[in-house]
């Protein structure tokens, strides 16, 4: 986070801005307009923490600055696309600590490395507030994000990831070793090479909330109603 825009200076303005009846417009003016366009005006003014993050920064502009306001722009504008309703249903279950809810938030969105995980980290948070994953794995899943590089992400959700990439991903917690490996259970030097990985749940939801599959998401074990796991297995091949 730059030097001008403090933890203190927008502290309540998460939480304040999700409940803004017109969040849905900040995904349409994305859409259209783009990030840059609407900081420049548009519908940031009625989004409490863009239009006090701005305000603040344009005293001392930097472009540390503007890409944090970036980073939370393209996070809401994944949030606006639930329903007022559905996001004060989350914010009453899950945010009666605020502080630390908008702490733990900010700073998953500090640490992105690229507009494109910041968007992804908000289809995180859209499923949640759908009732497709849980809190905990919200923040999972984000912190997952947050270890890979974009690019085996992006590798892994069109299935043409290499075994360079999956051994990255399986580091980030999104891969696990095949029990068909030679010794899986104790891997030893000589055995490096002959590993092979496979995406677990994780990985497997990940992709469908990148997709917006978000309907599929109960085929996961990841804390909700799930299928057998011959389904989940059988939905992974196809």
């Amino acid at each position: 986070m730059g030097e001008i825009i403090k933890q203190e200076a927008i502290e309540g303005k998460l939480v304040e801005s999700l409940e803004v009846k017109r969040l849905g417009e900040l995904a349409a003016d994305c859409a259209e307009l783009g990030l840059d366009s609407i900081l420049d005006d548009g519908i940031v003014k009625d989004i409490p923490i863009l239009r006090t993050a701005v305000s603040i920064a344009k005293i001392g502009f930097n472009i540390r600055d503007r890409i944090y306001i970036k980073k939370i722009a393209s996070f809401l504008s994944q949030i606006g696309n639930t329903t007022q309703e559905q996001r004060e249903a989350f914010i009453e279950k899950y945010c009666g600590d605020t502080k630390r809810f908008e702490e733990a938030v900010l700073l998953i969105l500090e640490q992105t490395d690229s507009m494109e995980k910041s968007c992804l980290i908000g289809k995180i948070f859209k499923a949640c507030i759908l009732g497709k994953i849980t809190y905990e794995n919200a923040f999972r899943l984000s912190e997952m994000v947050n270890k890979a590089l974009w690019g085996d992400l992006n590798l892994m959700f069109n299935r043409t990831d290499s075994k360079k990439e999956q051994q990255r991903l399986f580091t980030a917690g999104l891969y696990n070793i095949s029990e068909r490996s030679p010794g899986s259970q104790a891997i030893s030097f000589d055995d490096i090479g002959k590993i092979r990985y496979e995406q677990n749940d994780y990985a497997f939801a990940l992709t469908m909330i990148h997709q917006e599959r978000f309907d599929e998401l109960n085929i996961c074990y990841l804390g909700l109603e799930a299928e057998n796991s011959n389904k989940r297995a059988s939905d992974r091949q196809n």
